[in-house]
């Protein structure tokens, strides 16, 4: 029979927490989670005052299992609401049968407007969808390599079948995949699209960030605030910093990307955390915003541009561009809690509507960060 309770997370169960993502992720993981507990859970500027953000699940007093949820505010329409993303869920394998799993996400449904969990596989999902959750849709990595070894060095990222043979035929066809990716032709900028256009590196949003924000919102009907102060928090940190194009014409504002720079299974890669811009002008934006983007980070010797998480129409740019999945066919759910209709159904249901990027969940934290020298 099984002793295990939930409780919210104590400091003395934060080694407890630690040591089980080591056990399951790695110590390497492990580490990282260490290194962003604070910053992520306690420190995010959208947490309410005493909200909890984690919970962790008890055994005889050792930690057995941890669900945390990030804080979030969520522009539906007009309005602006409070959500949690579910993420850093774990239960070790000798607790995950019965109602373990089902305990912990009971937590996640309270204490936010919409509870939200991104990027889950298939099994995960399926058990979310039986709780009530609304499944919106399939998410997927976008890249660009920008260099031929780091085409050519990218590892196999797919479940393979067991035996030596199969890794390598695996590995050799992943490698003239991304290859064949490098070697493609994509849409480029010419000379006379780029005139006029002024482009600048900073380790700060710009003065105006949240004037823009509130203007470029309106054309998306569902989007996660990025005022000011949630980019600071977010990338002008020593912990996980980042870089800000800040694109102008006339001295106008017309688009902000927040640029990463990290290491990504053995290659050096640019992530496009944040992507803001008109949503009507992001078929003539995109492309110069990305030449400059590929400007800056060419400076850190970057083997590839990721990106992840943007509705169909901004996707399709993207690809027009160059860009193709990681993993052809590999799917990460998106769905949302929200059983009694209170919220708009119209926008909680089409996944188009919603401009969520990679940020939100904060994906990228697990890699080791490039010095940045811009």
């Amino acid at each position: 029979m099984s002793t295990w309770k939930v409780e919210p997370l104590a400091d003395e169960h934060r080694d407890g927490v630690i040591g089980l993502f080591a056990e399951i992720f790695g110590a390497t993981k492990a580490g990282y989670l260490r290194e962003r507990f604070d910053w992520q859970y306690r420190d995010n500027p959208a947490r309410r005052p005493g909200q909890i953000t984690n919970w962790v699940m008890l055994d005889d007093g050792k930690v057995v299992g941890h669900f945390g949820f990030i804080p979030v505010d969520l522009k539906l329409g007009d309005a602006l609401y409070h959500c949690c993303w579910g993420i850093d869920l774990m239960i070790h394998p000798a607790h995950r049968g019965g109602k373990s799993r089902l305990t912990l996400f009971q937590k996640l449904d309270k204490g936010a407007d919409l509870p939200i969990a991104y990027g889950m596989a298939d099994v995960v999902n399926q058990i979310f969808t039986r709780r009530g959750y609304i499944h919106r849709g399939i998410g997927s990595h976008l890249i660009r390599f920008t260099t031929l070894s780091g085409a050519w060095r990218l590892t196999c990222r797919r479940e393979i079948p067991p035996g030596r043979w199969n890794r390598m035929r695996a590995n050799l066809g992943w490698k003239l995949r991304n290859l064949r990716q490098f070697l493609s032709s994509h849409a480029r900028p010419t000379a006379a699209e780029l005139a006029g256009w002024n482009a600048e590196i900073r380790t700060e949003p710009p003065p105006e960030m949240d004037a823009f924000w509130q203007a470029v919102s309106r054309d998306y009907p569902v989007a996660t605030l990025r005022t000011d102060a949630v980019l600071r928090w977010r990338y002008c940190n020593a912990r996980a910093p980042g870089r800000f194009l800040v694109l102008r014409r006339e001295g106008r504002l017309r688009a902000v990307l927040a640029l990463e720079a990290f290491v990504w299974s053995g290659i050096r890669v640019g992530h496009i955390a944040e992507l803001v811009m008109p949503r009507k002008e992001v078929a003539s934006l995109l492309p110069i915003a990305l030449h400059f983007a590929s400007e800056a980070l060419a400076r850190q010797g970057v083997d590839a541009l990721l990106c992840e998480g943007f509705p169909s129409d901004i996707r399709a740019q993207f690809e027009r561009a160059g860009f193709s999945e990681v993993v052809p066919g590999r799917t990460e759910h998106q769905i949302v809690y929200d059983p009694e209709r209170k919220l708009p159904q119209d926008l909680i249901g089409p996944a188009d509507n919603w401009l969520l990027t990679g940020g939100d969940c904060d994906r990228s934290t697990p890699y080791p960060r490039l010095a940045w020298v811009i």
